[in-house]
């Protein structure tokens, strides 16, 4: 059985073994196209840059924005600078009243102690403005990272590796 083909405004009788080997090669070159397409000029997946060096204070900027957390933080720094007074206080007394001989050794421990406790107690109520902190930010990140994830286009995950995808979860969820 032979196939009629016109090519150009000629007809020609083609064998079915001549058609499938027509159709291989015509589907090797467009898969040799598309290598071209997409290797050369147009790339769907671009090499990612890296850079080296210190990040600066941005991303601590945007994580403490996302929490919303200016507040938490003046109390953090607020408690981390009572801490520091108290701990340079109870050294200086510790220093200053050792040279003294009218104070015993109870009265110098005694005030030691209070001041130190005094201090850890600063220390110890920063700890939750910290945990705080993190927790509203990692809230904000996590529900925006999964929501822009949900509403992003099949193609996008088609095109884009992985790491990709997490770069522009994190660009879009410091630029919203």
């Amino acid at each position: 059985m032979n196939f009629a083909a016109s090519v150009g405004s000629q007809q020609t009788n083609i064998s079915p073994l001549e058609l499938s080997r027509m159709k291989s090669t015509s589907a090797l070159v467009r898969e040799e196209i598309v290598e071209d397409i997409s290797f050369n000029t147009g790339q769907l997946i671009v090499e990612e840059e890296k850079e080296m060096g210190d990040i600066g204070l941005q991303q601590h900027y945007d994580y403490i924005r996302v929490a919303g957390g200016a507040l938490l933080l003046l109390c953090i720094v607020l408690s981390q600078g009572a801490f520091v007074v108290g701990q340079v206080a109870s050294n200086y007394w510790l220093a200053s009243a050792i040279l003294n001989p009218n104070i015993d050794s109870g009265h110098l421990v005694g005030v030691y102690a209070s001041i130190s406790i005094c201090s850890g107690a600063f220390v110890y109520g920063r700890a939750p403005f910290v945990v705080l902190l993190g927790l509203r930010a990692s809230k904000s990140f996590f529900s925006r990272m999964i929501n822009s994830i949900f509403r992003a286009p099949m193609t996008f995950f088609d095109t884009t590796p992985m790491g990709r995808v997490l770069a522009s979860v994190r660009k879009y969820l410091l630029d919203t």
